[in-house]
């Protein structure tokens, strides 16, 4: 078994390791991932001083093959949900290891087997930052055996430690409420998110309230958002649910939260169409047109789209078209149109440029984010355009009866007249007749 540490650290560092190791052993768990590799544990707040060395990482191989273990530090941001964004290309690794040194910076590990990663905290990035966030990253490769190849490499893990460093420095806990929104949850749950901000310079877990009142302004709900780290510069949204059944009508949320010594409100208003239901679209691709054009010729495409929910939704998405079993799109459009009310059914016509001869695939896709609201998908090939001569044939084999009647008549205006011809022949040379 191999075992890594850092240096030893001082006593005060020491004393801050103590404080550190036990927070983290109230609020943060292990993780793991399902190739096997397991890392603990996945959140460290600690105050630090250039020098300082961190608890160390524990990495694990569960897994029954050997598994090759890269440890980079990055700089880190977060996202609306509260997960760490970063990346691992090279600027960004420079820019971590000034700020963390990690050590070793690969592993090796037999099934079964574990190390320890320590870390050693560098200086801030810039004079005077007091909240530093970071990273730290273990992409795992498995190693599988081959009988003719050797040693083949399987696609990569990749499992997270999220750093949060308080450098010496005044403090500073400063942010606010910027939305509140409502979303439908599941079995007949309403979940609340509290969007906040923080405007300091280190992270803060604010607390905060919803309140929800009837129409007839009676108190129906109060409940606090579950309270979490907001980092400094960034937004977070903080849910909560709703499971107490609130039946149909006209209701007013307020939220509120205290950061630092400012407090903020965001209020909205709603409406429930049954117990804990809110209005939602359902948008529905009711037909796609194929489309039958000539080799080259531009072509018209009809949408019909329908909302067959409880809400008004304004969808968004485009229509592809892409040749039949190959990836890169020929074309995009758009497809935007104006808000639909609830049960509203629309048409929608597209116009596409002519393509050559050969199958096409036609995709119309509206989405929300990452959730495909509707999709639809045709295929069609293009005819070949007819000579001037079949084009003459074909209308001739089209129009056969309406020929046969022309043909008809003027062959009775011909013997008609040849008739009436030889009668005043008849009459010019027997006068007597």
């Amino acid at each position: 078994m191999t075992r890594h540490r850092g240096s030893k650290p001082s006593r005060s560092a020491r004393r801050a390791l103590l404080i550190a190791a036990c927070g983290l052993a109230l609020t943060s768990a292990p993780a793991a991932a399902s190739g096997g590799l397991f890392v603990s544990p996945t959140g460290i707040d600690v105050r630090v001083r250039p020098g300082t060395s961190l608890p160390p990482i524990v990495v694990r191989n569960d897994s029954k093959r050997t598994l090759l273990i890269d440890v980079a530090a990055a700089p880190a941001r977060q996202d609306l949900s509260g997960l760490p964004v970063f990346d691992l290309s090279e600027p960004s690794v420079r820019a971590g290891r000034r700020v963390l040194r990690v050590s070793p910076r690969r592993l090796r590990l037999a099934p079964g087997r574990h190390a320890s990663v320590g870390m050693i905290a560098g200086r801030p990035p810039t004079r005077g930052q007091v909240g530093v966030y970071a990273v730290v990253a273990f992409t795992a490769r498995q190693l599988q055996k081959s009988d003719t190849e050797g040693a083949v490499v399987a696609p990569t893990i990749r499992l997270t430690s999220n750093l949060l460093l308080r450098y010496p420095g005044r403090v500073r806990r400063d942010g606010r409420a910027t939305a509140l929104r409502v979303e439908q949850g599941a079995k007949r749950t309403l979940r609340f998110f509290a969007r906040i901000r923080s405007d300091g310079n280190v992270h803060v877990r604010p607390p905060a309230r919803l309140t929800v009142t009837s129409a007839k302004g009676r108190h129906v709900v109060r409940r606090a958002f579950r309270s979490e780290n907001v980092l400094p510069g960034f937004a977070r949204e903080l849910p909560t649910d709703v499971t107490k059944l609130l039946p149909a009508g006209d209701y007013h949320a307020r939220l509120d939260t205290r950061v630092g010594r400012r407090r903020s409100a965001r209020e909205i208003d709603f409406t429930l169409v049954g117990p804990n239901e809110l209005p939602t679209p359902e948008l529905r691709i009711e037909s796609l047109q194929t489309p039958q054009p000539d080799a080259g010729e531009d072509f018209d495409v009809a949408l019909d789209l329908h909302n067959a929910g409880t809400g008004p939704i304004a969808p968004a998405g485009a229509l592809t078209l892409t040749r039949t079993g190959q990836e890169g799109e020929l074309s995009r459009i758009p497809l935007r149109p104006s808000k639909l009310a609830a049960g509203e059914r629309r048409r929608l016509s597209i116009g596409l440029d002519g393509v050559p001869a050969g199958s096409y695939t036609l995709t119309a896709r509206f989405a929300e984010g990452p959730r495909v609201l509707a999709e639809r998908t045709v295929v069609f090939e293009p005819g070949t355009r007819p000579s001037l001569l079949d084009r003459v044939m074909d209308w001739l084999a089209g129009n056969v009866p309406l020929m046969l009647t022309a043909f008809a008549a003027l062959l009775l205006i011909v013997v008609t007249s040849m008739l009436a011809y030889i009668r005043k022949l008849r009459r010019s040379v027997l006068p007597g007749h």
